[in-house]
Formats: structure tokens, C-alpha cells, sequence
């Protein structure tokens, strides 16, 4: 078809001219005008102009409409008007503009999801019975979804495991979004020193792509020894905050690490005795330990005929046992132990960076002490006869040696506060903020337990005959001391910082980052360090 719209001024007429005439053939002599073409209707079917007289009028412009022809004019003095072409058909319609949030505009129901934390649970996620947390929503979601979530707070921890597009900043009355506010999302509002729990990370992303957009995530201070204070965790994901706040508040202080109990004190051994010819076991026994270290038995008999008791050296596995006799009226006492306690060995501070996961950070902790090794018990003193009377006399038993002192446990770590936390995952940043408190100091070493103390062999004794006559059985040998625990470290500070990320470097774009102060370390454990982006790869 023509294209009458490319035709203008004289051309026109003449071309119009010519389909007149053809129209007309022989009829009357007057002259006739031609109707015009007019071109199709606009997109939506626009009204198109009726041509008039000679030049026929242009229609409106088409979207995708053909082009109308007009009618030919009658025979006689003047011609009919033309009329003008349908209009073309439009084109196919642009995406809903209403799921995309825009100032004021008003977001349709079947855009998404709805979560609104001040209802009730057991909604569906539509405007009239929205989720009331996030982490609901995002398990009912399918991938590429989007979830439009309220302006009263989300105060509970909320986990996301899959692939959904977030915005904030919905007015659920109006259902309306706004640029002028932001959701909050954290475990308890902010200004306060703590939670009434001890859990300080509002946002986990899993394992998913995650579109977040308009929110003020705080995490509040830690409040628990060590731990750390973190406003988001991405692990396994891609992650982008657009137009959003992240802030952390104060890591905690790291424990101090705890003294090392003191050894058990050896215990004493029986004193050598005499008696007439019954079972002595019971009288010649050695020092008690409660770690093995006891003294040795004395040597006894059942009789001056019967088979005697040998003395028993100290544990552990010492040769001091004395000798009982073999004649009458000689024996030899046990002797003091060989084996004698060492000291505990220093745990090391903390030193390194220490590492993140997905269950946030973790910093270096000082080493425990080392444990002190027991003492040696004294050996058994010997039996004596008597002879020509039926008199055994006893030996002593050894005393125990002292039990080793315990470590001191470590100083724990500092807490961090970490803004975000990127473990093996993509994290972009555009025209947000990031905010970190103070990181906490690390936690001071102790020192170890004492050893405990040797216990002594029984003293010489027996059955006296008449005063100052008397047979005493020979003596037990004194334990040794064990050694004292040593002394533990202390933990490294905390880290203050924008993103902490292991794997991909994270992108920032129109993003300041305002930091805190680094934890100290104690002795020779680590400083914290403040970056605004901090490589643990």
C-alpha cells in the first residue's frame, strides 16, 4: 500500500486528483473533488481528522495500525469528504509498573510476597494475611520472587535460602512505598546496651542470590564474653544491598583465662608398730595420693615363724623399699622418693587473625597451661624379728608424693564487630552505608595451680619391752612434691570492620564505611585490626 503520509504539498493534490478522476468516469461536467486519505489511528485506536475540500487531512500517528484510505468524493458540484482509515492495532503492553516500587506507587497483590511483622503468624503472604517474618516468606518463595516486607520491625533472627528480590519500606496501610523510610531489621531495637539473648546476627543469606533493598539492619551490642556483634552473614551467596544502612555494635571483652588448681597433698605413711603375731597388713600402710603417687607398705609377718610381708617401694615404680630382716633385731627403712614433680609448661597468647565461617568469627585464643607432674611416694620401711619371742614389729609405710598442680586456662578472644560477613560468597555494595562499633579486648592470662605437697613416711615404732626397751620397726621414706600447672596465655583483640570476607573481595560503590576501635591484645597476643574491608583469605 501507499504510503500517503511520505506525499506532500502538490504532489498530494495530484495524486488525489488522479484517483478522482478515475472514480468519476463520464459523470457531469462540474468538477468533483476527491475525499483525502487519512493515515490509521494512534497505538490505543486514536481519533483520525476527516479530510475536506481538495487536500484530504492526516490522521494521528499509528502505533502499529496500517494506513486508512479515504472514500472518493461524489459527482457534483463538490466532492464528499473522505474518510478516514481504522487506526492500527498496538503494540503488546509493557511489564506491570506496579511491582516494581516507585514513590507513592501502590503495589499490586499478585507482585509477591507480603511480610508485615506486627500480625499474627500463620498469614500467606498476601496484603490481607502477609507472613510475619522473613524467613517464612523466603522458604515460601520461588526463585526470582519478590517479597515486599513492611516498615514495623523484623525483630527476630531471619535466614534466607533462596533466590528473591527484598524490598523494605512498605506502607502496609496504603501499600504504598515510600524513599523516604527503610525496614528495620535486627534482634532488639536499637540504643540498647544488649539483647535479652545472646544472639546478634539479624540477616543470614544460604546459599542463595539475594536482591535487598531499602532496609536498616542493626546488630546490637554482644553481651557475652567474647562474642561478637554482626548485622549480616552471607555464606555460599550473591549478595547485593542496595540503598540499605548495616551497622554492628561493640564486640565483648574475650574471658580472662581461669587458675590452674593446686595438686592433692600426699598423704602420710603409718608408723612402724609391734604386736603379738596377728595379720599387720592394716598397720604398715603407705601414704594415700589420689594421682597414684602413694607411699609404700612396711614389711610385717604373720608371726616370728611365719612368711613375712615384704616392704613395698612407693609408686610410681620406685626401687626405695626398705628391707625387712634376716636376723633378728636388723631391717632397713624406706627411702625418700626418686621421682620428683615438674612444673607445667606456659601456654602461648593468641596470635593471627583468627578466622570466619558461616558461624561468624572466630579470634585466637591463648593456650592453656600445661598440667605439673606428681610427685613419687616414699618406699616401705622393713619388718623386724625379735628373737626368741613372739614379737613381729612392724616397718612403717612411705609417704605420698604431692599430686601436680592444673593449667590455667586461656584468656579468650576479643569479639569483632563486623558489619557483614562474607564467607565464600560475591557481596556488592551500591549506595548504602556501613557502620562498625568497638571491637573487644582480649582476655588477660592465669597462672597454674601449685603442686601439692609430699606426704612422710611413718617413723620408726614398735613393741616395747620393758623402758627404754624396745624394738622399733623401721621407718617409711618421705614422698616428693609434684609440680606446679603453668601459667596460660592471653587472648588476641577483636577486629573492627566493614566486611570481613573470605574468598571473593567485595565491591562498593557510592558506600562510606565508618569504623570503630580495634580490641588490644594483653602481652604478646595480637592487636585487633579497624579496615574497612579485612582478607582472611
Amino acid at each position: 500500500m501507499w504510503n500517503v503520509n511520505r506525499l506532500e504539498g502538490s504532489a498530494l493534490a495530484s495524486f488525489v486528483a488522479i484517483l478522482a478522476l478515475a472514480a468519476c468516469g463520464d459523470s457531469g461536467s462540474s468538477a468533483t473533488g476527491g475525499g483525502g486519505e487519512a493515515s490509521g489511528g494512534s497505538a490505543n485506536g486514536g481519533s483520525t481528522t476527516d479530510g475536506g475540500g481538495n487536500e484530504g487531512g492526516n490522521g494521528g500517528e499509528a502505533g502499529q495500525g496500517g494506513i486508512g484510505q479515504g472514500g472518493m468524493g461524489g459527482e457534483g458540484a463538490q466532492g464528499g469528504m473522505g474518510q478516514g482509515g481504522m487506526g492500527g492495532e498496538g503494540g503488546a503492553p509493557p511489564p506491570d509498573p506496579n511491582c516494581t516500587p516507585v514513590e507513592n506507587g501502590e503495589i499490586a497483590d499478585e507482585c509477591g510476597l507480603f511480610v508485615n511483622a506486627a500480625v499474627a503468624a500463620g498469614g500467606r503472604g498476601t496484603k490481607l494475611a502477609p507472613f510475619n517474618n522473613l524467613t517464612e516468606a523466603a522458604a515460601a518463595a520461588g526463585p526470582g520472587t519478590r517479597i515486599y516486607v513492611c516498615l514495623e520491625p523484623l525483630t527476630q533472627p531471619e535466614t534466607v535460602s533462596t533466590d528473591v528480590e527484598i524490598y523494605g519500606g512498605m506502607d502496609c496501610i496504603n501499600f504504598t512505598w515510600t524513599a523516604a523510610e527503610r525496614s528495620l531489621m535486627a534482634v532488639c531495637e536499637p540504643g540498647l546496651n544488649g539483647c535479652a539473648t545472646n544472639i546478634t546476627v539479624p540477616l543470614t543469606i544460604d546459599n542463595a542470590e539475594v536482591r535487598l533493598e531499602r532496609f536498616d539492619i542493626f546488630a546490637p551490642n554482644a553481651i557475652v564474653a567474647g562474642e561478637s556483634s554482626i548485622g549480616v552473614i552471607a555464606q555460599f551467596a550473591n549478595l547485593e544491598i542496595v540503598d540499605s544502612s548495616v551497622s554492628a555494635g561493640n564486640g565483648a571483652a574475650g574471658s580472662a583465662g581461669s587458675n590452674g588448681m593446686p595438686g592433692a597433698n600426699g598423704g602420710n605413711g603409718v608408723a612402724g608398730m609391734g604386736y603379738s603375731p596377728i595379720d599387720f597388713g592394716e598397720f604398715s600402710a603407705g601414704g594415700v595420693s589420689s594421682c597414684g603417687a602413694g607411699g609404700g607398705r612396711g614389711g610385717w609377718a604373720t608371726g616370728m615363724l611365719g612368711d613375712p610381708g615384704s616392704p613395698v617401694a612407693g609408686q610410681p615404680n620406685q626401687n626405695n623399699a626398705g628391707a625387712n630382716a634376716t636376723t633378728p633385731q636388723v631391717c632397713a627403712p624406706g627411702t625418700t622418693a626418686t621421682t620428683v614433680g615438674v612444673n607445667g609448661a606456659a601456654g602461648a597468647d593468641g596470635t593471627g587473625l583468627g578466622q570466619i565461617s558461616s558461624s561468624g568469627y572466630q579470634g585466637a585464643a591463648g593456650q592453656d597451661g600445661t598440667n605439673g607432674t606428681r610427685g613419687g611416694g616414699g618406699g616401705g620401711g622393713g619388718r623386724l624379728q625379735v628373737s626368741g619371742q613372739s614379737i613381729v614389729v612392724v616397718g612403717a609405710g612411705g609417704g605420698a608424693g604431692g599430686c601436680g598442680g592444673m593449667g590455667a586456662t586461656g584468656g579468650g578472644p576479643g569479639g569483632a564487630s563486623i558489619a557483614i560477613v562474607s564467607s565464600s560468597s560475591a557481596v556488592s555494595l551500591v549506595g548504602s552505608a556501613l557502620s562498625t562499633g568497638s571491637a573487644g579486648a582480649g582476655g588477660v592470662g592465669a597462672i597454674g595451680g601449685n603442686g601439692g605437697t609430699r606426704g612422710t613416711g611413718g617413723a620408726a615404732g614398735g613393741w616395747v619391752v620393758s623402758p627404754g626397751n624396745g624394738y622399733a620397726g623401721c621407718a617409711g621414706g618421705n614422698g616428693t612434691p609434684g609440680g606446679a600447672g603453668g601459667a596460660s596465655g592471653a587472648g588476641a583483640g577483636g577486629h573492627s570492620a566493614g566486611i570481613a570476607f573470605f574468598g571473593n573481595a567485595p565491591t562498593l560503590m557510592n558506600t562510606p564505611v565508618t569504623l570503630g576501635a580495634a580490641g588490644v591484645g594483653p602481652g604478646a597476643a595480637s592487636d585487633g585490626l579497624a579496615e574497612t574491608t579485612l582478607d582472611f583469605n
